[in-house]
C-alpha cells in the first residue's frame, strides 16, 4: 500500500561505527547520533518506537522512558525487547558454577558479564516492575511475552 511505502524508518545510536553500518545497510531513511536520554527528534514525532536491547544499558531508565514518551505521538506504540530479570541466572557459566556449588564464581561471572556488556543491573526487571516503570512514564503494557529464557518482548501504548 502507499501508506506502507511512505513510512520512514529512523535509526539512533551513540556509536559512530554502528551508525555507519546502519547507514550502509540501506534499511533506514535516516540514522542519527544520540542517546535515549536526549533524542534529536521533535515532540510527537513517531507513531512507533522500537528498542531492541537498549533500555538495559541506560543509567536512567525513567528519564529514557520519559524521552521515548516525548517523541511518541499520542496513541503511538512502543515495542521493546529487553533482558528479563532472570537474564544473568540463565547464562551457561552462571548455571555451571552454581551446579558445581561455586557460588562465588557464579556471582563473579554475572557481575563480569554485566560489566563487559555495559548492562545496568537495575534495569533487569520483572514484569510487575516494568509495569510500574512504564506507568510512571505515562505508558502502559499492552502485551508481553518471554521469547526465550533471557529476553522479554513488550508492546506498550
Amino acid at each position: 500500500s502507499s501508506a506502507k511505502q511512505n513510512r520512514k524508518v529512523y535509526g539512533l545510536d551513540m556509536n559512530l561505527k554502528e551508525i555507519e553500518l546502519a547507514r550502509k545497510s540501506g534499511a533506514y531513511y535516516k540514522v542519527k547520533m544520540g542517546d535515549a536520554l536526549d533524542m534529536p527528534f521533535k515532540d510527537n514525532f513517531f507513531s512507533t518506537v522500537f528498542t531492541n536491547s537498549v533500555l538495559e544499558h541506560t543509567y536512567s531508565l525513567h528519564l529514557s522512558l520519559k524521552e521515548i514518551t516525548r517523541v511518541l505521538k499520542p496513541g503511538g506504540k512502543l515495542y521493546v525487547t529487553i533482558p528479563s530479570d532472570r537474564f544473568t541466572k540463565e547464562l551457561f557459566f552462571t548455571k555451571l558454577f552454581t551446579k558445581l556449588n561455586l557460588l562465588f564464581l557464579a556471582a563473579f561471572y554475572e557481575a563480569f558479564f554485566l560489566w563487559l556488556f555495559k548492562v545496568n543491573p537495575k534495569n533487569l526487571l520483572a514484569i510487575k516492575d516494568w509495569k510500574k516503570e512504564f506507568k510512571r512514564a505515562g505508558l502502559k503494557i499492552g502485551e508481553y511475552k518471554y521469547y526465550n529464557v533471557h529476553y522479554t518482548y513488550m508492546s506498550v501504548k
